[in-house]
């Protein structure tokens, strides 16, 4: 780490830290309040470049740094279910399906979980593998009368279906 080369001089890793923070900060390279040439503005200048997650073209002058992304984020995980709500008979059964995509690609061979509130309904499986089409499939089945709720969960997304067996 380009810290270390000012780890024994405390004041220039004080610049070379408040470089860094400036570059997280946003701050452009031109915002550098060490006096030109000295060690400290070059310490500050190296916290800066190690900071920044930016690719610029121009620094000098106070020009405006031409930002590029060097990085595209990811789209986000997406997970829909076919209903949010059903009724079924109690020893009746619906199925409920959980699609999960990722800008707009279906994801397979994600293992999505089941859980649920209460005894009213049982749910199969517990977790069920999403296929080519990003699909993954539960069975629900009436047991008693009653409203509880169906958890379809995965990479720290949980969707709800409210389940009432009559």
């Amino acid at each position: 780490m380009p810290g270390k080369l000012y780890e024994n001089d405390v004041r220039l890793a004080k610049a070379f830290a408040e470089g860094q923070d400036a570059a997280i900060a946003g701050d452009l390279v031109t915002t550098n309040p060490h006096p030109t040439n000295s060690p400290a503005n070059a310490a500050w200048a190296a916290g800066w470049a190690d900071g920044d997650t930016l690719s610029c073209d121009v620094y000098a002058g106070g020009a405006a740094c031409g930002v590029q992304d060097t990085e595209s984020p990811s789209p986000p995980l997406v997970m829909t279910l076919n209903k949010t709500t059903t009724s079924i008979a109690v020893a009746g059964a619906d199925t409920i399906t959980a699609t999960l995509t990722q800008g707009g690609v279906a994801q397979a061979g994600k293992a999505v979980l089941s859980s649920k509130s209460g005894t009213k309904f049982n749910v199969t499986p517990a977790s069920a593998t999403s296929n080519a089409s990003g699909v993954s499939s539960f069975t629900v089945t009436g047991v008693s009368a009653g409203v509880a709720e169906l958890y379809l969960s995965f990479g720290g997304i949980t969707k709800t279906c409210v389940v009432t067996v009559t």
